[in-house]
């Protein structure tokens, strides 16, 4: 790893520091009520979230054999082992490393590193419409009274709409589409247009995994699922503090807005410091929805960085050893890879 995101990480810290010194006389943070939440949690519903965490995981790699079926039988153990060290990787080095999945899946199947990517990039794709089909559902009916977080569901549905004609499009007709795609791109810039061109065929050959309507249906069945679980995780998380009449009644469509910010927020994930700044934005997210006092929503928020970003990390940190994968080393060798294969 580059040292940019710590520069990067150590600049936010810096600024958000500074802007607590100049405003501590507008701050009103109680510590007391702050430990007392979190104290007062339901410490078994947070095990049942760990445990939907987990569970989403493993859905996660049932996914991604699916998508290798034609290429071969792929054994859930080696590729489940590969996506645990790949979030270790997230939750210590930063967003970066999320690269890492793709590249172990590859070294411990054999196959080509770059198809690998090109799977990776149908994967992200697939979790990006499931998602936003969650959200602009929940909020379009659940009659939320606020106007602008409808307007953002329709926005994530039209989207999504877009984007799945799109990659239909790509899938029956890429090589044309991307023919014309190029040919419209380079008279302004060459190098953009073929970078774009190749981008093109990257997801092409992510696509090869979907060659039949039974192959889409399943492959989004599982996403449903794996979003499902994500999606219960941050509903029993919040309902685990039973000590606010707010949160512990806060209904699954009402969960969905802030399952979006906090993935949102997790895209641009810093190594380690990252940690404090996805709290508070996600805090700040929650109090400014749903009127939630900043201890709460501080106490809640840090309560699902445990239980969806870092429960994962013991298990993944020990794969690493049991295996002697070295995760900067690793993170490294993924981000050359991909840069080769692009």
């Amino acid at each position: 790893m580059n040292r940019h995101p710590w520069v990067t990480g150590w600049a936010a810290l810096i600024l958000l520091a500074a802007v607590v010194v100049l405003g501590r006389d507008r701050l009103h943070f109680d510590l007391r009520l702050f430990r007392s939440q979190l104290a007062l949690v339901d410490w078994r519903l947070i095990l049942l979230a760990i445990t939907c965490v987990y569970a989403s995981i493993l859905v996660r790699s049932l996914r991604w054999i699916w998508l290798l079926r034609h290429r071969g039988k792929i054994p859930l153990v080696p590729l489940l082992s590969a996506q645990m060290i790949g979030f270790a990787a997230v939750a210590l080095l930063g967003r970066a490393a999320d690269l890492t999945r793709p590249y172990l899946i590859a070294r411990k199947t054999g196959l080509p590193a770059g198809f690998q990517f090109a799977v990776y990039f149908i994967e992200r794709l697939f979790d990006a419409a499931i998602l936003a089909f969650l959200f602009g559902g929940a909020l379009l009916f659940s009659g939320s009274e606020f106007g602008f977080l409808r307007k953002a569901a329709l926005a994530a549905l039209i989207g999504a709409v877009v984007g799945t004609m799109f990659l239909v499009v790509l899938r029956v007709a890429g090589n044309t589409m991307t023919t014309h795609i190029v040919r419209i791109l380079m008279p302004l810039s060459n190098k953009f247009a073929l970078a774009a061109g190749h981008k093109l065929h990257t997801f092409q050959a992510g696509l090869d995994a979907l060659r039949s309507v039974s192959d889409v249906l399943i492959a989004t069945l599982l996403s449903a699922g794996l979003w499902g679980l994500i999606a219960a995780a941050y509903l029993v998380t919040t309902r685990a503090f039973v000590a606010d009449p707010r949160l512990v009644t806060l209904s699954f469509a009402e969960c969905v807005p802030l399952l979006a910010l906090s993935s949102g927020a997790s895209f641009f994930q810093l190594p380690i410091l990252g940690w404090f700044s996805q709290i508070g934005l996600v805090a700040a997210g929650m109090s400014a929805i749903y009127r939630v006092p900043a201890e709460v929503s501080t106490a809640w928020s840090a309560a699902l960085l445990l239980v969806t970003f870092l429960s994962p990390l013991p298990v993944g940190l020990l794969w690493a050893q049991v295996q002697g994968v070295n995760l900067r080393k690793v993170t490294t060798e993924a981000s050359t890879q991909a840069r080769t294969s692009a």
